[in-house]
């Protein structure tokens, strides 16, 4: 039974205490008490964390490809501009925390779905902040485009 649920948390580790109690119920067809669950983790050093969220349209190839070619340009740090997007938003439900053996990180992939958004994005160098942008709604492609352009290309 112990085995068959850190499978299922290996898959799966954003789990509720109360969904795992269900998982017992209909796939080994016994009931056991949440607070028996707790203990059974802690006993097989699983803790509930802080879980790693990936967006699931990330592409490691192509992160290693560009690493690997800035790596090796020759290129000044005075010459990279770092741009980041970063907001606020109302993420209802999203699951913050899932279990995993102790010395590890859950990781779970989500569709990064969102509602209400303000987006903050700062264009910075090594000689610190360039440019900044706030608004509310949703990027899109063209507007960040649209920004280096008009803010960032004329320096």
């Amino acid at each position: 039974m112990q085995q068959k649920l850190l499978k299922l948390l290996l898959m799966k580790p954003d789990l509720y205490l109360d969904e795992m109690q269900w998982f017992l119920a209909e796939e080994c067809d016994i009931y056991v008490d949440i607070t028996t669950i707790s203990h059974h983790l802690d006993e097989a050093d699983w803790t509930n964390k802080r879980v790693y969220l990936v967006a699931a349209q990330r592409n490691e190839e192509l992160r290693r490809f560009h690493l690997f070619k800035i790596s090796y340009a020759e290129v000044r740090a005075e010459q990279f501009v770092f741009v980041d997007e970063c907001g606020t938003d109302k993420r209802d439900g999203a699951r913050r925390t899932g279990w995993a053996p102790k010395g590890y990180t859950p990781r779970v992939e989500s569709g990064m779905t969102r509602g209400k958004h303000f987006h903050i994005m700062p264009a910075i160098t090594i000689h610190g902040l360039l440019e900044m942008l706030v608004w509310q709604g949703q990027s899109t492609k063209e507007g960040f485009i649209a920004w280096l352009r008009d803010k960032l290309s004329l320096r």
